[in-house]
């Protein structure tokens, strides 16, 4: 498992944006107009591209996703399993050999987090959050919330699987479906990056918490120089 971290910042320009949407040739990225999802969509997109292209020896431009009935990305090389998530200005993906959901949340204070735990979480999860010290409670609520958002995407179900029917064991770190539809449970480990609380949900528990951090201006260079970007496997 490798997760791989990048800031947007001012070494994103325009150029290097128009030169990307060119070798991806994402249509739908174009008519974003929001400016900063439009650069978490097209981050995430060269991250995913440059470990791929590295580790398996693909041209960028021969990179296709297929998409599943929810708009989950998958490409047709064997074992090769990832999935994207950003916040704010930070951006991670995580790669695997299995089945992977990845959600970061920048922690910032939301005035209705006890609230909100009313509508998403179980009693057990909700005392979990509230019962812990102060100024422990917001992170608690964000690492319960990436946890469930995590699996969602690890089954590649968007939005169509409700968060309050998905069920924590905080004590051996499985998320499961206590739903109606029965989907497998799954192992989990939650992490903090700069300001950003971060869940990888998977199939196995064979977790690696490094976070390998890359740069506009690696990423950048790896397009016009291939055998230069050294990702730590």
């Amino acid at each position: 498992m490798e997760i791989y971290y990048c800031k947007i910042d001012g070494t994103m320009t325009d150029r290097i944006i128009e030169k990307w949407l060119q070798i991806t040739k994402k249509e739908r990225v174009k008519k974003i107009k929001d400016n900063l999802q439009k650069k978490q969509s097209l981050l995430g997109d060269m991250i995913t591209r440059t470990v791929i292209s590295r580790k398996y020896a693909i041209p960028f431009q021969e990179i296709n996703y297929v998409y599943n009935a929810y708009r989950k990305p998958s490409i047709d090389v064997v074992d090769c399993h990832f999935n994207c998530s950003h916040s704010e200005k930070g951006v991670f993906v995580a790669f695997d050999n299995h089945p992977i959901g990845i959600d970061a949340e920048k922690i910032i204070p939301i005035d209705s987090f006890l609230e909100l735990s009313e509508m998403i979480f179980t009693n057990k999860e909700r005392n979990y959050v509230v019962n812990g010290i102060k100024m422990k409670q917001l992170d608690r609520f964000y690492k319960l919330w990436t946890i469930k958002e995590g699996y969602v995407k690890l089954l590649g179900m968007g939005l169509h699987l409700p968060l309050n029917q998905i069920e924590i064991d905080l004590d051996q770190q499985i998320v499961s479906d206590e739903s109606r539809n029965n989907f497998p449970s799954a192992h989990y480990f939650s992490s903090k990056k700069d300001d950003y609380l971060i869940s990888v949900v998977s199939e196995t528990n064979k977790f690696n918490s490094r976070i390998q951090e890359l740069t506009i201006e690696e990423i950048v260079d790896y397009i016009d120089k291939p055998v230069r970007l050294n990702l730590k496997t």
